[in-house]
């Protein structure tokens, strides 16, 4: 049984080989693998170009107050209002969590 299927897979591969030398295979059609290479003209040069753009995002520096004692037009106008503002009561933080449990253990383990 198993000569019998390895001669006629052997048969069946040989009679496609002789096929596809002769140009009548399906799937490639009738004797375009040849024609289609002595047709190609020189090889391409291919060149993969990798574009990376960056984005620099630059912040100014903060502008500092002038002191009303610099000429006029220099820098930031002078802030109106009460020279300085009031500081803010510190935050007390919340209390730490109770502490867990200990483990509970039975008779067993």
């Amino acid at each position: 049984m198993f000569a019998a299927g390895a001669v006629l897979f052997a048969g069946i591969l040989g009679l496609l080989g002789v096929r596809t030398v002769q140009g009548h295979d399906p799937a490639i059609g009738a004797g375009q693998g040849a024609a289609t290479s002595a047709k190609a003209g020189p090889p391409r040069v291919v060149r993969r170009i990798i574009v990376t753009r960056r984005v620099i995002v630059v912040r100014p520096a903060p502008r500092v107050a002038a002191s009303q004692g610099s000429p006029a037009g220099a820098g930031a106008p002078a802030p109106v209002g009460p020279a300085s503002a009031p500081t803010p009561a510190p935050v007390q933080s919340a209390p730490a969590p109770a502490p867990a449990p200990p483990p509970v253990q039975s008779s067993s383990s």
